[in-house]
Formats: C-alpha cells, sequence, structure tokens
C-alpha cells in the first residue's frame, strides 16, 4: 500500500471512530441491558411473567369493557404483545364508518382534545386512541405510568428519548437518524480499518507484546481485538444502519422495484401482514369472540408467542383478525407465523 492511501485510510478511520466512539458506547451499553428488559420490568415492578397463565378469553373481556366506554365500531384495534403476553399496548383507530366516525367526534370535549394535543400519544385530532393494558393485574394506563427501567434502556439503544429535541430533519425522528448516521459511520470505520490493516492483518494478529509501551500495547490490543470481532461488528453496523434510517434506503427501492408501493414491498418482506380489508357498512351477525382464534393460532404454533394481534373493521361483516406470531428463542433462531380469520364464517383466509 502506498504512502498516500495508507495515510487516507489512517486520518478517515481515526477520525470516524473519534466521532463516534461516545455515542456508540452508549448504544452498546443498553443494548446489552435491553436484552433483559422484560427481567428488568419484573424485578422493578415485583411480578413474575414465568407464573403468569395465558387466558385468551382475557382479551374478549378487555373488549367487552372498552365496548362500555368506546363505540368500538368500525374501528381497527391493534394489539402489540409484550413480556409473553403479560401486557399490551392498545392501539383503536377512527371508525372506519364515515358517519359513526362524525359521531364520535362530536363526543370528543374541548379538554379531551387538549389533554391529546399535549400529550405524547399519536393521532392528533382525530379519535384514535392509545393505552397499554396489563393482563395480569387487570389494570389499564398510559405509557408514561408504564414506564420503567426496562423500557428506557431499550429506546436508549437507539436514542429515541433525542426525539425530544425539537429539530425536526423531515427523513427521521432526530434521536433514530443520530442512531442511523452513527452505525453508518461505525460501518465506515470498520472498512477502513480492515484496508488500513489488510497488508498485515495476519501478522499484526498474532503479534501482542505486553511488557512494551503502552502506546504498543494499546495498539496490539486494537489491532487483534477489531480482527476478532470484525464479522459480529460489521453486521452490527449494517442492521443498525438499515433498521434505523430504513425510511431512506426503502424509498428508491420501492419506487424502483415495487412502482413507490411501500406497503407491498414491506408485506413481502414479511415486515407487516396484509390489511386491505374494506369497510362495507353491514353488521356482522354474529358473537364477536376473539379467543377461538386465538386458540387456533395458538394450536397451528404451540411453541410461539403472539407478537401482534390485529382486528380490522370491528363488528362489520368484514371483520378479520390477523395474528403474527413468533417462535420460542430456545426452539427456533428466526421465523414467524401469520394467520388471517374472516369472522362471518371463520375461514382462515391466511
Amino acid at each position: 500500500m502506498n504512502n498516500r492511501n495508507y495515510n487516507i485510510y489512517f486520518n478517515t478511520h481515526t477520525i470516524s471512530g473519534i466521532i463516534i466512539c461516545a455515542i456508540l458506547y452508549v448504544i452498546f451499553f443498553a443494548g446489552s441491558f435491553a436484552f433483559f428488559r422484560n427481567e428488568i420490568a419484573a424485578w422493578q415492578n415485583n411480578t413474575s411473567y414465568k407464573t403468569y397463565r395465558e387466558d385468551h378469553k382475557n382479551l374478549d373481556h378487555l373488549l367487552d369493557s372498552l365496548k362500555g366506554q368506546t363505540n368500538l365500531h368500525g374501528r381497527d384495534i391493534t394489539f402489540y404483545m409484550h413480556r409473553e403476553g403479560t401486557s399490551a399496548y392498545v392501539g383503536l383507530s377512527a371508525s372506519n364508518d364515515s358517519i359513526l366516525n362524525k359521531e364520535n367526534l362530536a363526543k370528543i370535549t374541548p379538554e379531551q382534545k387538549a389533554a391529546k394535543k399535549n400529550s405524547r400519544r399519536r393521532g392528533g385530532d382525530d379519535d384514535s386512541k392509545n393505552f397499554t393494558y396489563n393482563f395480569a393485574n387487570k389494570k389499564a394506563g398510559d405509557y408514561v405510568q408504564n414506564y420503567d427501567m426496562g423500557e428506557f434502556l431499550f429506546r436508549l439503544h437507539f436514542l429515541a428519548q433525542l426525539n425530544q429535541v425539537p429539530i425536526r430533519v423531515g427523513i427521521a425522528p432526530f434521536g433514530y437518524l443520530i442512531a442511523g448516521i452513527t452505525a453508518f459511520i461505525f460501518l465506515f470505520a470498520l472498512i477502513t480499518g480492515l484496508l488500513l490493516h489488510w497488508d498485515k492483518i495476519v501478522s499484526n494478529f498474532f503479534m501482542f507484546r505486553p511488557f512494551s509501551k503502552w502506546k504498543t500495547v494499546w495498539t496490539d490490543m486494537h489491532t487483534a481485538l477489531g480482527v476478532i470481532g470484525f464479522p459480529s461488528q460489521f453486521i452490527f453496523a449494517v442492521t443498525g444502519t438499515f433498521l434505523i434510517i430504513n425510511s431512506v434506503l426503502a424509498l428508491p427501492l420501492s419506487k424502483l422495484l415495487y412502482d413507490g408501493d411501500q406497503q407491498k414491498m414491506y408485506q413481502e418482506m414479511g415486515v407487516s401482514a396484509e390489511t386491505n380489508f374494506p369497510y362495507t357498512y353491514k353488521p356482522l351477525n354474529a358473537d364477536i369472540n376473539i379467543a377461538p382464534f386465538l386458540d387456533l393460532a395458538k394450536h397451528k404454533w404451540p411453541e410461539a408467542d403472539f407478537q401482534r394481534i390485529t382486528i380490522k373493521n370491528y363488528a362489520d361483516s368484514n371483520m378479520h383478525v390477523i395474528m403474527e406470531l413468533e417462535p420460542h428463542f430456545n426452539k427456533s433462531f428466526a421465523g414467524s407465523g401469520l394467520l388471517s380469520v374472516r369472522a362471518a364464517d371463520n375461514k382462515v383466509v391466511a
């Protein structure tokens, strides 16, 4: 390698490493503990999730109680399941029935509008609602009330707290963008480091001089540990870059391969399920019970947990229940299950 290229690689590797070292430490530190966020939450809340016995009828009980407070007809209801089914983040969309939606909006008081505008909940001025529900103790609450140390560390892993900084960049929330840029610079530092040591990567890897001056010791440790950890660090950098700023990367791909249809692209990638079920304005002439559909999914995949349960067009004749599951990690490293059932005739459509 000539001196010019060596100096370029050396300087870019050094500068990029210095820029991201502090942020990268926070990301890796928080990520290491985020693996145990369920255990941390259980310890903090003095609750054992392992002793909880999942009962799918609890979902029907929750829906029955919600019907006493909110008109659910025509809404899309999504349950994001957490902690082995003991809790869920529940999202209620505005009703797909335009007449009911206007009636629901008319019932919203100015105080409720102001409270929703000042909170962190999504939805703006529409009739959507979001809350968390603990199936173990049968308690509902908002996101702030259920915020614990495990959730803090999990969100710190991708710098979500920085999203509160009033800086708008357009393509992503500020914290996510910083995490994505950090991952990209990390990838850049890894590649330049590999090029920097390429000519002597084998000889330098086996060279360790513990009794030399400290600069030499640190250099040898940096080279040896960098080579050992390069494959895993490379994966961290690539996946971190894509996961955090995927909207930037996915947009040109969706335009090139899917004519701009991002929803179709994500469906074929397995990120999201098919949810294009139109509202028919015809009531469902049957009792609404979600538990049998959940039992069906559990019977099909007994060694899996629910990740997301979506009810489309609640109480409409075209109501569908979409269940997304993931296997236990001790049974399968990867994979997912998807079951979509039409409520009118209990037919499995996907």
